[in-house]
């Protein structure tokens, strides 16, 4: 039975009655999206009855250029093309660019696909035409704010994820050391700061830095996704402009270092999927005991009135993908990882812990990469890459409270102690938890 039925549906998924179905489903969807805008009251000159035709003209195309005369499909190609130049020579006085011209070639296009039984293809760019076409306000919007400097960014990032991780050598070179393999970290990295840190100048391009909370918490967010130190640093300075605001400051403070602990899970799941729960479990009562303190701290405190702090331009990110502070982290992750492997050698577990702390000071993630890298390759225990992790963490956590005592205001300094307190506290606690693993 389940094979006469499979048989069946094989036949009227190759039929050219259900192909011209398909395209006419297709064209409907882009054509829905059109007509929309047309109503809107721009000038397009196709909507949801000619989309789907010129989609049904695709398939039926490619059939009759199959079955019959060879050359028809490429006439109905130069046919299409004339169509949508005639009119957009007609409407150029109205309106510029050729949105819908294009929308109707491609959607062609599909329709000759759907007739080769490419129907995945179709139904996925199908999708991306008619959201790249309903988004178009989302993004112009998004390219008017950005600079110069952001296509270079984003030209620096293609570069570093697409043309120089593939040529690089796949082997080992030194002391277990693969370029491609360290690179494949930077990409990782770097992908996660770019995100923040562009989402960072998005929003405060904008301009929306008016109602205090909302953009503390919001900077801190973003900020905190790219450099949590740098959060911290700029909060405590505001701390001293801003006396009275000590409260909603920390409570950014703890934001930003929360984001951190988040950030160090899903760098640790990419590599290492199996972590992902372990971590999750280790830091979750982490970050709910932090957020608490900070949520305490705000609540007591006497906020009243707005201002405008322009966070934006207090909050020096450095640039994530910049090229010295890219080949700075690939440097200091080979030195770590190898300083790590001679460490486990040589000194066992106690010579990973003292160099998750003392790594961790200056930057958690190449430590916290280099130890779930390990355990990837079966060369650690659980417990082991849990506990340099969540002391990697911690010990970072005591730098950036270090700047917080050296530029913040006596109150935040106050709160900051506090923070601390908890951090020992759970580090403690963790620690017991975990020798009994």
């Amino acid at each position: 039975m389940g094979e006469l039925f499979s048989k069946h549906f094989i036949k009227l998924a190759t039929s050219i009655e259900f192909k011209f179905l398909l395209s006419l489903l297709v064209g409907f969807l882009i054509g829905l999206e059109r007509e929309i805008r047309g109503k809107l009251g721009q000038d397009v000159f196709a909507g949801i009855r000619t989309f789907p035709l010129i989609a049904g003209l695709g398939t039926l195309s490619a059939w009759i250029s199959d079955k019959f005369y060879p050359h028809f499909l490429a006439l109905s190609y130069l046919g299409v093309l004339s169509l949508s130049a005639v009119n957009y020579w007609i409407g150029v006085q109205k309106r510029s660019g050729i949105t819908t011209e294009v929308a109707v070639f491609l959607t062609f296009t599909l329709g000759v696909l759907v007739y080769y039984g490419y129907y995945y293809e179709v139904a996925f760019f199908a999708v991306v035409i008619t959201l790249l076409l309903a988004t178009k306000r989302v993004l112009e919007s998004f390219a008017s704010h950005l600079e110069v400097e952001d296509i270079f960014l984003i030209l620096q990032f293609l570069t570093l994820a697409v043309l120089l991780y593939p040529i690089l050598p796949d082997r080992e070179i030194l002391y277990g050391l693969n370029p491609k393999s360290v690179w494949k970290f930077v990409v990782i990295v770097s992908s996660l700061s770019f995100l923040g840190y562009f989402l960072l100048k998005l929003y405060t391009a904008k301009g929306e830095t008016r109602g205090l909370v909302k953009s503390l918490l919001i900077t801190a967010l973003l900020g905190g996704s790219v450099s949590s130190t740098a959060v911290t640093l700029a909060f405590a300075n505001l701390s001293r402009e801003l006396p009275a605001f000590g409260g909603v400051l920390f409570l950014g403070i703890v934001v930003a270092w929360a984001v951190m602990g988040v950030r160090v899970v899903v760098l640790t799941s990419i590599i290492a999927p199996p972590l992902f729960v372990p971590l999750l479990e280790l830091f979750i009562p982490f970050l709910l005991i932090m957020l608490a303190i900070g949520f305490f701290v705000y609540r007591r405190g006497d906020l009243k009135g707005e201002t405008d702090l322009q966070l934006g331009k207090r909050i020096k990110l450095k640039n994530p993908l910049s090229w010295g502070e890219i080949f700075e982290f690939a440097l200091v992750y080979c030195a770590v990882s190898v300083l790590g492997k001679f460490l486990n050698a040589h000194f066992g577990e106690k010579g990973l812990i003292a160099l998750s702390v003392t790594s961790g000071v200056i930057d958690v993630d190449p430590i916290t990469i280099a130890l779930t890298n390990m355990f990837a390759q079966g060369q650690l225990a659980l417990p082991v890459v849990l506990t340099g992790i969540l002391l990697a963490t911690i010990s970072n956590n005591f730098f950036k409270a270090l700047y917080a005592y050296i530029f913040g205001s006596e109150l935040l300094k106050r709160y900051i102690t506090l923070l601390v307190a908890g951090n020992v506290l759970y580090a403690l606690l963790g620690l017991m938890v975990l020798k009994w693993l």
